[in-house]
């Protein structure tokens, strides 16, 4: 049997996840090719963006260091509490705050960049958090299970969230670490 995202694609199973209907099935590629499959619709997704944030990061001259590290850890949390303040205050408002929304989005972006920073003040190689993503990818994808009908489905709590089924696999940053300072050497 292979892998998750094999049986998926094997099976032509991309939308058809019983309680998490129209769910589109990535794939990531960092050599510029990850793309959304929905249909015969492709579209560049993380890539180009992380791309981008690298980038921006080389220009500001972002720093592998403590200092740098703390700093991140700062922006992280400031952002995260923006994201908070609007997100409290358009619940508030039954989300129909349009104004609150978009700073909901605005810290959303944010805290990718800042986290992304964050990676970069840390010393990770692309590389590595490239491995990293696609190591939780699987993970993730571990917590579907083949329905009885054999379409894949998932086994979610009342408010919502995606509970582990028995087959779960964690993901394992571990080996990803230790790859990574084996490669410094």
């Amino acid at each position: 049997m292979g892998s998750v995202m094999e049986d998926i694609y094997d099976n032509g199973l991309e939308n058809q996840f019983t309680h998490a209907p129209n769910i589109p099935v990535k794939e990531v590629s960092w050599g510029g090719t990850g793309v959304y499959h929905t249909g015969g619709y492709h579209q560049e997704v993380l890539p180009s963006m992380f791309n981008n944030i690298w980038r921006w990061n080389d220009i500001a001259g972002v720093e592998s260091n403590h200092q740098t590290m703390k700093l991140y850890e700062k922006l992280i949390t400031e952002e995260y509490n923006e994201f908070m303040e609007a997100f409290t205050g358009n619940a508030a408002l039954n989300f129909e705050a349009e104004v609150l929304e978009a700073e909901e989005l605005d810290a959303c972006i944010d805290l990718i960049w800042v986290i992304v920073g964050y990676m970069r003040s840390r010393g990770w190689t692309k590389e590595t958090v490239q491995e990293a993503i696609e190591e939780v990818e699987r993970s993730n994808y571990s917590k579907f299970v083949e329905g009885a009908d054999g379409t894949l489905e998932c086994i979610k709590r009342s408010d919502g969230k995606i509970q582990k089924p028995k087959e779960f696999s964690p993901a394992n940053m571990l080996t990803i670490i230790e790859k990574f300072h084996k490669n410094l050497k």
